[in-house]
């Protein structure tokens, strides 16, 4: 999949001081990104009139499973690019980007979910919730988002720690929050002990391996 990339320093210069999108020229697009265009007037044809977190959990299961993804040839390289996400949020889906992010009231775009802030952007962010909440099945992954909300998702891919994201581990304790039904408050908590105790433990290490992990997280939160 041919998608550009974007420097920091260009995307200044395109964006400006945020009054206004930036004009899409589909000339100079490659024919992939031409194609992630149509793919994505399709899907925010049914999306548009959402809730803000079901058009966020709806975007993010169609960017990871139809417009962005494996099958089609994107990568996790092209994935862990900042590069990559400012291009797509700036010149090939500012107007998508738009339909969630649209002007303040003072007439500005938000810069940090186009471009400025990396953990922000929030094609990039949609994607990678979607990755890290993946489960056995499209449907199944639908499951766990439906239990998420706008927190949920600041709280999956705000946390990547020092090394980046443990992706097996992020997927366990989406799976097990959402089948034991507890809150995204919890979800919070978890995520925030894990950041402190994976420093000292290696979950894979730990009895029961991963999931024992997860346990020893939920259990000793639900206890405390």
């Amino acid at each position: 999949m041919e998608i550009g990339k974007l420097d920091r320093r260009t995307c200044l210069e395109i964006w400006g001081d945020g009054n206004c999108l930036p004009p899409i020229d589909t000339g100079l697009l490659s024919p992939d990104e031409v194609i992630i265009r149509l793919k994505c007037k399709d899907a925010f044809a049914s999306y548009a009139e959402l809730s803000a977190y079901k058009l966020d959990a709806s975007v993010a299961l169609s960017l990871y499973y139809e417009i962005l993804s494996f099958e089609g040839g994107f990568s996790l390289r092209s994935a862990a690019d900042d590069a990559v996400w400012r291009r797509l949020s700036v010149q090939v889906l500012p107007d998508y980007v738009a339909v969630r992010w649209g002007a303040s009231a003072d007439g500005v775009l938000p810069g940090d979910h186009y471009w400025m802030k990396p953990q922000r952007v929030w094609l990039k962010c949609l994607w990678w919730y979607c990755h890290l909440s993946r489960q056995g099945t499209r449907e199944e992954t639908k499951k766990v988002l439906e239990f998420g909300s706008t927190d949920a998702i600041q709280a999956v891919v705000e946390r990547p720690g020092d090394g980046g994201f443990r992706v097996e581990l992020c997927r366990e304790i989406m799976k097990r929050l959402t089948h034991a039904g507890f809150s995204v408050e919890m979800l919070k908590r978890v995520m925030k002990l894990n950041t402190t105790r994976v420093c000292l433990v290696e979950p894979a290490f730990f009895s029961g391996g991963i999931p024992g992990y997860v346990d020893s997280l939920i259990g000793g939160l639900s206890h405390a």
